[in-house]
């Protein structure tokens, strides 16, 4: 008999303070009061984790589980095409670029060219394929990286190939082309570290290969540019973390409009009936009073034949 009363009793409760639909009812697929607790438990457990990292710095905060979840979905859809768009881009500038150097070296050269500046336009060609359709996001992570070793590979296997002056420059261009990957793609803080390190591995690699420098020169160049890409890496993590911060702020104030937009509704409703006679008070009879003489004055006003 204790839970018999008690269960409805609890449905009452709950429907007040779950705030799940405009009316202030509960969802059709609760119906007892230990599924209303559960419900109650999982939504508290979503605020805490939505307001839990807007109480401390910025660059402290972390999304985990549903959170960060969301927030990629969110976000997504726009971080997939600018990287479809800065491939289309790379292969484009690639095609270019090796038709300007076939201007300044000799035929010879522009042959030997040939092979390894075809390796970049089709490295984004294929992330370009995974990116376009609705591939799993950890594949779509291990195409990014892959691809990004290959096109800078191949950046610097042109300018090992044309030798002399286009070695550095063809690694100095392949850098470049490593920063702006690292700024623009809004990605998870793993593929970005990956990016850079595989770029940082292949001007070592290919710098000591250079037979125009020394080694202390590859040194040099090597710290020059770590700390240029760890520089980036930071200011891509600084933009990942104001996104989640901006992310945070609106599903908060969401929120919030959507409790105010429940209270208004309760207040609606207890203005105009009486809570516990469940009879009509004076603002509503009022109200339908008004109403009901709206009504009658239309009919009378409606022209008859």
């Amino acid at each position: 008999m204790f839970l018999q009363v008690r269960m409805p009793m609890l449905n009452v409760i709950q429907r007040d303070q779950l705030h799940v639909q405009p009316g202030g009812e509960l969802p059709s697929n609760v119906t007892t009061g230990s599924e209303a607790l559960a419900l109650l438990d999982a939504q508290s457990s979503m605020k805490d984790e939505r307001d839990r990292p807007l109480g401390g710095r910025t660059r402290d905060i972390r999304l985990d589980g549903e959170m960060r979840r969301l927030f990629w979905e969110r976000v997504w859809p726009q971080t997939t095409k600018i990287v479809r768009s800065w491939m289309i881009w790379v292969a484009i500038l690639t095609v270019l670029t090796v038709a300007l150097n076939a201007l300044m070296v000799s035929q010879m050269a522009t042959l030997a060219v040939l092979v390894p500046a075809g390796l970049a336009p089709s490295a984004a060609a294929a992330v370009l394929l995974v990116w376009r359709k609705a591939t799993p996001r950890r594949w779509q992570g291990v195409s990014l990286v892959v691809g990004m070793f290959l096109i800078l590979t191949s950046i610097a296997l042109v300018g090992q190939s044309a030798g002399g002056e286009f070695h550095e420059r063809s690694l100095n261009f392949m850098m470049f082309v490593a920063t702006s990957a690292i700024i623009i793609f809004g990605i998870p803080l793993a593929w970005t570290v990956a990016t850079a390190a595989a770029a940082l591995s292949l001007y070592i690699a290919f710098q000591i290969q250079n037979p125009a420098i020394d080694n202390w020169s590859v040194a040099a160049g090597a710290v020059l540019y770590s700390g240029g890409l760890s520089a980036t890496v930071v200011a891509r993590r600084t933009i990942t973390l104001l996104a989640n911060k901006a992310f945070l702020l609106e599903l908060r104030d969401k929120q919030r409009v959507a409790e105010l937009a429940q209270a208004n509704d309760r207040l609606e409703r207890l203005a105009k009936v009486d809570p516990l006679t469940a009879s009509r008070t004076d603002a509503g009879w009022r109200r339908s009073s008004r109403r009901f003489g709206a009504d009658a004055t239309a009919s009378t006003l409606v022209p008859r034949c």
